[in-house]
């Protein structure tokens, strides 16, 4: 196949054990493409109204990017998905890394799980397909142990791998699935989801290659590309850049307009005007810097006070209506005070 996708999906029941492959339509990667528009639109077809997101019938899923493999740049990510324990509702997640590739070099578009295991397992795949192996061992690791761990026992110099450590498994509603030795697909707690179908990892060691329609063109493409963002604009030295910012802050918030004359008789007249303007506009600057400076060391003043005054630890609090608040915030220009319990 010669379409950059793979038109194959795998589908693993955690409950029976069955694994089984399923084609995809072309129509389907037209519409959707691939990525989250494939992952939403079968999950969209396949999860049932008001499934539990830990329950058996929800379905996670680990699937690549339409380009992935193909030699284009900014594809590489790879992308789970699931109707979210933390929402209710959609939830996805991405990743960078190596495992998105890894998915297609199996054959795959995108790995389905649906189902709860009796006991901990995860997934294996390699050249002779794919099985469900006892994840005993490793279940109570973190996630660069249980990676480490799962590399030795691959039998592949190449093996991808992601996993859940202690958080998903015991289904914490913010755990991500790593990769990677730490990259992280943190959204939505899908980690959980894999906890709670005692899936521990995917390891995959699948050598197939990618391909595309035209590699030359996807090469000339990326190539004109990558040149177009290796422009570097001459830029000024930091220092200057720092002086600049100063003069900005210190800036009133709305520039006085210069005072000109209408028509001045003479050009000393004309020179003398515009000196004065320049001198207006010096002292209105060197007023806001002052203004600038009394502000802020009534601020540390009145956090000193409040630091000082009080063995009590403080707190910050929202204003309240009260009137002297309101006075303090007008003089301080903040909309936030330090307040001690």
């Amino acid at each position: 196949m010669n379409n950059a996708y793979m038109g194959k999906i795998l589908w693993v029941d955690l409950g029976t054990g069955r694994i089984q492959e399923e084609e995809t339509d072309s129509t389907l990667y037209r519409q959707y493409l691939g990525g989250t528009g494939l992952a939403a639109r079968i999950l969209l077809d396949r999860i049932p109204p008001k499934t539990d997101p830990l329950g058996p019938d929800n379905i996670i899923c680990f699937i690549s990017g339409l380009l992935t493999g193909t030699g284009t740049l900014f594809t590489g990510r790879w992308m789970v998905a699931g109707k979210s324990p933390l929402t209710g509702t959609w939830g996805d997640a991405n990743c960078g890394g190596n495992f998105s590739p890894a998915i297609k070099r199996c054959g795959y578009d995108g790995i389905f799980f649906l189902g709860i295991s009796e006991k901990p397992v995860y997934l294996f795949i390699d050249k002779g397909g794919a099985s469900l192996r006892d994840a005993a061992g490793i279940w109570g690791l973190d996630t660069r142990e249980t990676e480490s761990r799962l590399k030795k026992h691959a039998g592949c110099t190449h093996a991808r791998i992601a996993c859940i450590g202690q958080a998903g498994e015991n289904m914490s509603l913010i755990s991500g699935i790593a990769n990677d030795g730490g990259r992280m697909a943190a959204r939505s707690g899908l980690g959980a989801v894999m906890g709670s179908k005692r899936l521990k990892a995917l390891v995959l060691c699948g050598a197939g290659r990618i391909r595309s329609h035209d590699s030359p063109a996807i090469k000339k493409l990326s190539r004109q590309c990558n040149d177009s963002i290796q422009f570097m604009p001459p830029f000024p030295p930091a220092f200057v850049l720092s002086y600049m910012g100063a003069f900005l802050r210190a800036l009133p918030p709305k520039m006085p307009a210069p005072v000109r004359p209408a028509a001045p008789a003479t050009p000393a007249a004309s020179g003398a005007a515009l000196a004065g303007s320049r001198r207006a506009l010096l002292g209105d600057v060197a007023k806001s810097i002052e203004s600038g400076a009394g502000i802020l060391a009534r601020h540390q003043a009145e956090v000193r006070r409040n630091f000082t005054s009080s063995a009590e630890p403080t707190r910050i609090v929202s204003p309240q209506p009260v009137k002297e608040r309101m006075q303090i915030l007008r003089d301080n220009h903040s909309g936030w005070i330090l307040e001690s319990e």
